[in-house]
């Protein structure tokens, strides 16, 4: 009896069309989606590329390096005793000429040491030249010729002594080595006492010039008259052309171990009002340049059992062909191709 109830539930399902209908839809949509999930799969494993046309142009390889703005002119006076500030002749940011006095201190001390100086050697002086008026046409022996040597030696020393005061007042006058801008001041007011510390900074603008420094292993690398471009920072979007026109002949001590300091020149800025002392910059020095050669961008190139690569399209076939090359000059973007390729081929750069 079973088996005459199975047949006849069989028989009713393939002869009812409604279900059969049911059934073949349920069956396609799971098929859809199944077809949908591994076109999708796949799709997402697939590498998408990007082209590059072969071209020639010019290719540089350039050292990036940090700098800042700084005088070849500059220099920090001070006392080197001290003193109370008498005198104050410029203010920071003034320019003040060759010569010009700067500061001044105190110097009624000295000037009485000098008086009195002075008078000690005329006095001096007045007993040495009566004594040798007595000792004209007198034979001395030797004692009487050594006091004589000895009141030689104490006029001179009078006069050691006045010339010692003197230079102590000069001292106490500061002026400008050479014509430039008073950078810095210890104190805009006089009646102060400085200290040895105290110091006036003045820079020649005249002189201004960027330093920078290199690695000990890059030294090689470089060599006089090289140009660079300088970049400051605070004016990213300029470019100043420079050249290498000092490298240092002794070491320092610097952030990456051992560094050789340069000096690069900035012909023509003077302006202190934008350019000031101690801008960090870049400097970008060419160290090689080529002229119209094939180029390709780094990217493209890959390495396989030890050569170097790139994908070259190929209009015949569907997949890219994997081409050997051979490269010359390198910089952080480009390379040049020596071997390999031809102008006007195109390269795949995976994406």
């Amino acid at each position: 009896m079973k088996n005459i109830k199975n047949k006849n539930k069989f028989k009713t399902f393939f002869t009812d069309k409604s279900k059969r209908r049911k059934l073949f839809f349920g069956l396609l949509i799971i098929i859809v989606v199944m077809a949908l999930f591994f076109w999708n799969r796949a799709k997402k494993q697939e590498v998408e590329f990007s082209e590059y046309q072969l071209s020639r142009q010019d290719i540089s390889q350039t050292m990036l390096l940090s700098g800042n703005l700084d005088a070849k002119e500059r220099v920090n006076l001070n006392f080197a005793g001290g003193g109370k500030l008498v005198y104050l002749g410029a203010k920071t940011g003034d320019w003040v000429n060759k010569w010009q006095t700067i500061a001044t201190i105190d110097t009624r001390d000295l000037q009485k040491n000098l008086e009195k100086n002075l008078n000690y050697y005329e006095n001096t002086r007045l007993d040495w030249d009566a004594q040798l008026k007595e000792d004209e046409g007198e034979v001395l022996d030797d004692d009487e010729k050594r006091a004589r040597k000895k009141e030689q030696n104490l006029m001179d020393n009078t006069v050691l002594d006045v010339e010692l005061t003197s230079v102590a007042v000069d001292g106490r006058v500061m002026s400008a080595p050479f014509a430039g801008i008073l950078l810095s001041s210890p104190t805009p007011v006089t009646g102060v006492v400085l200290s040895p510390s105290d110091v006036f900074e003045l820079i020649n603008p005249k002189t201004l010039l960027i330093r920078a420094e290199i690695d000990e292993i890059d030294l090689p690398l470089i060599s006089l008259g090289q140009t660079a471009k300088i970049i400051f920072n605070a004016y990213a979007e300029e470019e100043i052309v420079s050249q290498i026109d000092y490298i240092a002949f002794k070491s320092m001590t610097g952030s990456t171990g051992t560094v050789f300091q340069l000096e690069l020149p900035l012909a023509g800025i003077e302006d202190l009002n934008k350019y000031r002392i101690g801008m960090n910059v870049d400097v970008e020095i060419e160290l090689a340049k080529k002229s119209d050669v094939l180029v390709v961008p780094l990217e493209a190139i890959f390495s396989q059992e030890g050569q170097t690569m790139v994908k070259v399209k190929n209009p015949n076939q569907l997949t890219p062909e994997d081409r050997v090359i051979k490269l010359g000059l390198e910089n952080d973007e480009m390379a040049e191709v020596v071997e390999g390729l031809e102008e006007g081929e195109i390269i795949l750069i995976e994406s």
